[in-house]
Protein backbone atom coordinates (compact mmCIF):
# COMPACT_ATOMS: atom_id res chain seq x y z
CA UNK A 1 0.00 0.00 0.00
CA UNK A 2 1.37 3.42 -0.93
CA UNK A 3 1.38 6.13 1.70
CA UNK A 4 0.73 9.70 0.59
CA UNK A 5 3.30 12.05 2.05
CA UNK A 6 2.90 15.80 2.51
CA UNK A 7 4.83 17.97 0.05
CA UNK A 8 6.13 21.43 0.80
CA UNK A 9 4.63 23.60 -1.91
CA UNK A 10 6.15 26.98 -2.82
CA UNK A 11 3.99 29.49 -4.68
CA UNK A 12 5.42 32.67 -6.20
CA UNK A 13 2.97 35.54 -6.61
CA UNK A 14 3.34 38.24 -9.24
CA UNK A 15 1.52 40.84 -7.18
CA UNK A 16 0.75 43.47 -9.81
CA UNK A 17 -1.90 41.18 -11.25
CA UNK A 18 -2.03 38.65 -8.43
CA UNK A 19 -1.04 35.95 -10.90
CA UNK A 20 -0.23 32.59 -9.33
CA UNK A 21 2.66 30.58 -10.76
CA UNK A 22 4.55 27.53 -9.60
CA UNK A 23 8.08 28.00 -8.27
CA UNK A 24 8.82 24.29 -8.50
CA UNK A 25 7.99 21.33 -10.71
CA UNK A 26 4.77 20.81 -8.75
CA UNK A 27 1.52 21.24 -10.69
CA UNK A 28 0.56 24.83 -11.42
CA UNK A 29 -1.50 26.61 -8.75
CA UNK A 30 -4.48 28.61 -9.93
CA UNK A 31 -6.91 31.17 -8.55
CA UNK A 32 -10.64 30.54 -8.64
CA UNK A 33 -13.19 33.06 -9.87
CA UNK A 34 -14.57 33.65 -6.38
CA UNK A 35 -12.31 36.58 -5.51
CA UNK A 36 -14.77 39.07 -7.02
CA UNK A 37 -17.39 38.01 -4.44
CA UNK A 38 -15.20 38.81 -1.42
CA UNK A 39 -15.74 42.06 0.47
CA UNK A 40 -14.07 43.58 3.54
CA UNK A 41 -15.77 45.14 6.58
CA UNK A 42 -14.30 46.96 9.60
CA UNK A 43 -15.12 48.13 13.13
CA UNK A 44 -13.25 49.97 15.91
CA UNK A 45 -12.86 49.50 19.70
CA UNK A 46 -10.65 51.13 22.36
CA UNK A 47 -7.82 49.23 24.05
CA UNK A 48 -7.71 48.25 27.73
CA UNK A 49 -4.76 47.54 30.07
CA UNK A 50 -3.45 43.99 30.18
CA UNK A 51 -3.57 42.15 33.51
CA UNK A 52 -0.15 40.79 34.44
CA UNK A 53 2.12 39.40 37.09
CA UNK A 54 5.72 40.56 36.79
CA UNK A 55 8.98 38.69 37.40
CA UNK A 56 7.79 35.11 37.03
CA UNK A 57 9.92 32.72 39.10
CA UNK A 58 10.82 29.41 37.47
CA UNK A 59 13.77 27.15 38.19
CA UNK A 60 15.45 26.56 34.83
CA UNK A 61 16.39 22.90 34.51
CA UNK A 62 19.47 21.90 32.46
CA UNK A 63 18.87 20.33 29.07
CA UNK A 64 21.06 17.91 27.16
CA UNK A 65 21.18 20.30 24.18
CA UNK A 66 20.46 23.94 23.40
CA UNK A 67 19.85 26.70 25.94
CA UNK A 68 16.87 26.38 28.31
CA UNK A 69 14.48 29.34 28.39
CA UNK A 70 11.78 27.95 30.68
CA UNK A 71 12.11 25.30 33.32
CA UNK A 72 8.93 24.65 35.26
CA UNK A 73 7.59 21.29 36.37
CA UNK A 74 5.11 21.03 33.48
CA UNK A 75 5.35 21.06 29.71
CA UNK A 76 5.40 24.36 27.84
CA UNK A 77 3.66 24.78 24.49
CA UNK A 78 3.69 26.88 21.31
CA UNK A 79 6.85 28.96 21.88
CA UNK A 80 7.92 31.95 19.80
CA UNK A 81 10.95 34.25 19.78
CA UNK A 82 12.04 37.56 18.24
CA UNK A 83 15.08 39.83 18.31
CA UNK A 84 14.89 43.27 19.91
CA UNK A 85 15.77 46.40 17.84
CA UNK A 86 18.03 47.46 20.74
CA UNK A 87 19.78 44.08 20.78
CA UNK A 88 18.85 41.03 22.80
CA UNK A 89 15.86 38.73 22.46
CA UNK A 90 12.38 38.02 23.80
CA UNK A 91 10.49 34.73 23.93
CA UNK A 92 6.94 33.68 24.75
CA UNK A 93 5.42 30.33 25.66
CA UNK A 94 2.39 28.77 27.35
CA UNK A 95 3.48 27.69 30.83
CA UNK A 96 1.72 26.16 33.85
CA UNK A 97 2.35 26.23 37.59
CA UNK A 98 -0.13 23.46 38.42
CA UNK A 99 -0.62 21.35 35.28
CA UNK A 100 -4.21 22.55 34.86
CA UNK A 101 -4.00 26.21 33.88
CA UNK A 102 -1.56 27.53 31.26
CA UNK A 103 -0.69 31.22 30.96
CA UNK A 104 1.37 33.21 28.50
CA UNK A 105 4.82 33.98 29.93
CA UNK A 106 7.34 36.46 28.52
CA UNK A 107 11.12 36.02 28.85
CA UNK A 108 14.04 38.27 27.95
CA UNK A 109 17.71 37.70 27.16
CA UNK A 110 20.59 40.05 26.42
CA UNK A 111 22.61 37.43 24.54
CA UNK A 112 20.31 34.46 23.85
CA UNK A 113 22.15 32.40 26.46
CA UNK A 114 20.80 33.59 29.81
CA UNK A 115 17.03 34.11 29.95
CA UNK A 116 15.12 35.95 32.66
CA UNK A 117 11.37 35.72 33.32
CA UNK A 118 9.66 39.08 32.80
CA UNK A 119 5.93 38.65 33.22
CA UNK A 120 2.97 36.30 33.08
CA UNK A 121 -0.29 37.52 31.62
CA UNK A 122 -3.37 36.96 33.76
CA UNK A 123 -5.80 38.59 31.34
CA UNK A 124 -7.08 35.08 30.59
CA UNK A 125 -5.95 31.53 31.13
CA UNK A 126 -5.20 28.77 28.62
CA UNK A 127 -4.39 31.08 25.73
CA UNK A 128 -2.68 29.37 22.79
CA UNK A 129 -0.38 29.84 19.80
CA UNK A 130 2.08 32.59 20.70
CA UNK A 131 3.81 34.59 17.97
CA UNK A 132 6.39 37.42 18.02
CA UNK A 133 7.94 40.02 15.71
CA UNK A 134 9.73 43.39 15.95
CA UNK A 135 9.97 46.83 14.35
CA UNK A 136 12.19 49.86 14.98
CA UNK A 137 10.38 50.69 18.22
CA UNK A 138 10.14 47.38 20.01
CA UNK A 139 9.42 43.66 20.17
CA UNK A 140 5.80 42.53 20.18
CA UNK A 141 3.90 39.31 20.83
CA UNK A 142 0.37 37.98 20.59
CA UNK A 143 -1.57 34.76 21.14
CA UNK A 144 -4.92 33.12 20.46
CA UNK A 145 -7.63 33.47 23.11
CA UNK A 146 -9.34 30.69 25.13
CA UNK A 147 -13.11 30.34 25.37
CA UNK A 148 -13.40 32.47 28.52
CA UNK A 149 -11.56 35.35 26.83
CA UNK A 150 -12.31 34.56 23.24
CA UNK A 151 -13.44 38.04 22.24
CA UNK A 152 -10.14 39.60 23.30
CA UNK A 153 -7.00 40.35 21.30
CA UNK A 154 -3.83 40.82 23.33
CA UNK A 155 -0.55 42.42 22.24
CA UNK A 156 2.55 42.54 24.49
CA UNK A 157 5.66 44.68 24.14
CA UNK A 158 8.83 43.26 25.64
CA UNK A 159 10.69 46.53 26.15
CA UNK A 160 7.98 48.10 28.34
CA UNK A 161 7.17 44.76 30.02
CA UNK A 162 3.48 45.35 29.46
CA UNK A 163 0.72 45.04 26.91
CA UNK A 164 -2.81 45.89 25.87
CA UNK A 165 -6.15 44.19 25.24
CA UNK A 166 -8.91 44.98 22.75
CA UNK A 167 -12.26 43.34 23.58
CA UNK A 168 -14.84 42.51 20.88
CA UNK A 169 -17.00 40.25 23.07
CA UNK A 170 -19.94 42.67 23.13
CA UNK A 171 -19.90 42.76 19.32
CA UNK A 172 -20.27 38.96 19.00
CA UNK A 173 -16.80 38.65 17.47
CA UNK A 174 -14.75 36.01 19.27
CA UNK A 175 -13.01 32.59 19.22
CA UNK A 176 -9.73 34.09 17.95
CA UNK A 177 -7.14 31.45 17.14
CA UNK A 178 -3.84 30.91 15.31
CA UNK A 179 -2.89 34.58 15.75
CA UNK A 180 0.10 35.74 13.69
CA UNK A 181 1.73 39.14 14.23
CA UNK A 182 3.55 41.06 11.47
CA UNK A 183 5.44 44.20 12.54
CA UNK A 184 6.75 47.12 10.50
CA UNK A 185 7.78 50.76 10.97
CA UNK A 186 5.41 53.37 9.54
CA UNK A 187 3.85 56.70 10.46
CA UNK A 188 0.38 57.17 11.90
CA UNK A 189 -2.46 59.23 10.41
CA UNK A 190 -2.16 62.99 9.83
CA UNK A 191 1.58 63.25 10.44
CA UNK A 192 1.66 61.24 13.66
CA UNK A 193 5.20 59.76 13.90
CA UNK A 194 3.67 56.33 14.62
CA UNK A 195 5.96 55.05 17.38
CA UNK A 196 2.87 53.19 18.65
CA UNK A 197 2.19 51.59 15.24
CA UNK A 198 3.41 48.02 15.75
CA UNK A 199 1.78 46.44 12.66
CA UNK A 200 -1.00 43.84 12.35
CA UNK A 201 -2.34 40.59 13.76
CA UNK A 202 -3.98 38.13 11.35
CA UNK A 203 -6.10 35.33 12.81
CA UNK A 204 -9.29 33.29 12.47
CA UNK A 205 -12.41 33.46 14.62
CA UNK A 206 -16.19 33.80 14.79
CA UNK A 207 -17.91 36.77 13.17
CA UNK A 208 -21.49 37.27 14.41
CA UNK A 209 -21.60 41.05 14.23
CA UNK A 210 -22.66 41.64 10.63
CA UNK A 211 -24.76 39.60 8.19
CA UNK A 212 -24.76 35.81 8.31
CA UNK A 213 -22.59 34.48 11.19
CA UNK A 214 -19.29 33.00 10.00
CA UNK A 215 -17.16 30.42 11.83
CA UNK A 216 -13.50 30.30 10.89
CA UNK A 217 -13.73 33.88 9.64
CA UNK A 218 -10.43 35.43 8.45
CA UNK A 219 -9.61 38.57 10.46
CA UNK A 220 -6.99 41.34 10.35
CA UNK A 221 -6.45 43.59 13.38
CA UNK A 222 -4.27 46.67 13.99
CA UNK A 223 -3.97 49.81 16.11
CA UNK A 224 -4.93 53.06 14.36
CA UNK A 225 -4.24 55.88 16.88
CA UNK A 226 -1.75 56.68 19.62
CA UNK A 227 -4.46 56.47 22.29
CA UNK A 228 -5.28 52.87 21.40
CA UNK A 229 -8.10 52.70 18.87
CA UNK A 230 -8.07 49.20 17.40
CA UNK A 231 -9.45 48.24 13.99
CA UNK A 232 -10.66 44.75 13.18
CA UNK A 233 -11.44 43.84 9.59
CA UNK A 234 -13.04 40.70 8.19
CA UNK A 235 -14.02 39.28 4.83
CA UNK A 236 -17.46 38.25 3.58
CA UNK A 237 -18.34 35.83 0.80
CA UNK A 238 -16.77 32.39 0.36
CA UNK A 239 -14.43 32.77 3.35
CA UNK A 240 -15.72 30.51 6.16
CA UNK A 241 -13.89 27.62 7.88
CA UNK A 242 -10.41 29.13 7.81
CA UNK A 243 -7.96 27.52 10.23
CA UNK A 244 -4.19 28.16 10.08
CA UNK A 245 -2.68 31.55 9.30
CA UNK A 246 0.46 33.12 7.85
CA UNK A 247 1.16 36.86 7.65
CA UNK A 248 3.92 39.25 6.60
CA UNK A 249 4.31 42.94 5.75
CA UNK A 250 6.43 43.86 2.72
CA UNK A 251 8.99 46.26 4.30
CA UNK A 252 9.55 48.11 1.02
CA UNK A 253 5.97 48.48 -0.24
CA UNK A 254 4.23 48.36 3.20
CA UNK A 255 1.66 45.81 2.01
CA UNK A 256 0.22 43.29 4.48
CA UNK A 257 -0.28 39.76 3.13
CA UNK A 258 -2.45 37.41 5.21
CA UNK A 259 -2.84 33.78 4.11
CA UNK A 260 -5.36 31.33 5.57
CA UNK A 261 -6.00 27.67 4.81
CA UNK A 262 -9.71 27.04 4.38
CA UNK A 263 -11.91 23.94 4.32
CA UNK A 264 -14.26 24.15 1.35
CA UNK A 265 -16.40 21.15 2.26
CA UNK A 266 -14.40 18.76 0.08
CA UNK A 267 -10.80 19.84 0.71
CA UNK A 268 -8.47 22.68 1.66
CA UNK A 269 -7.55 25.74 -0.37
CA UNK A 270 -5.66 28.94 0.49
CA UNK A 271 -7.23 32.36 0.89
CA UNK A 272 -4.86 35.30 0.36
CA UNK A 273 -5.74 38.81 1.58
CA UNK A 274 -3.87 41.99 0.64
CA UNK A 275 -4.08 45.33 2.58
CA UNK A 276 -2.25 48.61 1.92
CA UNK A 277 -0.45 49.42 5.17
CA UNK A 278 1.44 52.22 3.43
CA UNK A 279 -1.42 54.71 3.78
CA UNK A 280 -4.28 55.65 6.10
CA UNK A 281 -7.88 56.17 4.99
CA UNK A 282 -10.57 57.98 7.00
CA UNK A 283 -13.81 56.03 7.46
CA UNK A 284 -16.40 58.80 7.71
CA UNK A 285 -19.25 56.43 8.60
CA UNK A 286 -17.43 54.88 11.56
CA UNK A 287 -15.27 57.93 12.34
CA UNK A 288 -11.98 56.04 12.47
CA UNK A 289 -8.80 55.47 10.43
CA UNK A 290 -8.15 52.28 8.49
CA UNK A 291 -5.62 50.87 6.07
CA UNK A 292 -7.27 50.38 2.64
CA UNK A 293 -8.28 46.83 1.81
CA UNK A 294 -6.99 45.89 -1.64
CA UNK A 295 -8.06 42.41 -2.77
CA UNK A 296 -8.38 38.72 -1.87
CA UNK A 297 -8.02 35.56 -3.95
CA UNK A 298 -8.57 31.84 -3.51
CA UNK A 299 -5.66 29.54 -4.37
CA UNK A 300 -6.42 25.92 -5.28
CA UNK A 301 -4.41 22.99 -6.58
CA UNK A 302 -5.26 21.88 -10.11
CA UNK A 303 -4.84 18.27 -9.03
CA UNK A 304 -7.26 18.60 -6.14
CA UNK A 305 -4.64 18.32 -3.37
CA UNK A 306 -5.17 19.94 0.02
CA UNK A 307 -3.16 23.12 0.66
CA UNK A 308 -2.63 23.71 4.40
CA UNK A 309 -0.41 25.34 7.05
CA UNK A 310 0.55 28.45 5.06
CA UNK A 311 3.49 30.76 5.66
CA UNK A 312 4.22 33.92 3.66
CA UNK A 313 7.19 36.22 3.02
CA UNK A 314 7.14 39.45 0.99
CA UNK A 315 9.80 41.88 -0.22
CA UNK A 316 9.48 44.65 -2.80
CA UNK A 317 6.35 43.19 -4.45
CA UNK A 318 7.73 39.64 -4.55
CA UNK A 319 5.65 37.32 -2.41
CA UNK A 320 6.36 33.67 -1.58
CA UNK A 321 3.74 31.46 0.06
CA UNK A 322 4.85 28.12 1.49
CA UNK A 323 2.27 25.49 2.41
CA UNK A 324 1.81 21.76 2.85
CA UNK A 325 0.40 19.97 -0.18
CA UNK A 326 -1.21 16.62 0.49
Amino acid sequence: MKIKRPILCMIALAIMGLMITSATSLPMQQTSSQEDDIRAEFMCVQRQPMLKTTNVENSVQPLSYGVPVTGGDYDEFHPSVAGSPAGGFYAMAEQSEDGYVWQINLYGSADGTVWDPILSTTTFNNAEYTDMDQNAYGTYGTCGAPLEGSGQIMVLQGEIEDGWVWDFTADNINEFSNNRIACYTFEGPEGDPGNWNWGAVSMTGYQGYSGTPVSGCPFVFYQSTADGSGIIGWLTGAVSDCQHVGSNIDPIKNILYSVYDRFTGTGYELLLRKDNFGMWQWNSAGQYWTHPYMTSVHVTDTGGANLTYPSVAAYNNTVIVACQKK
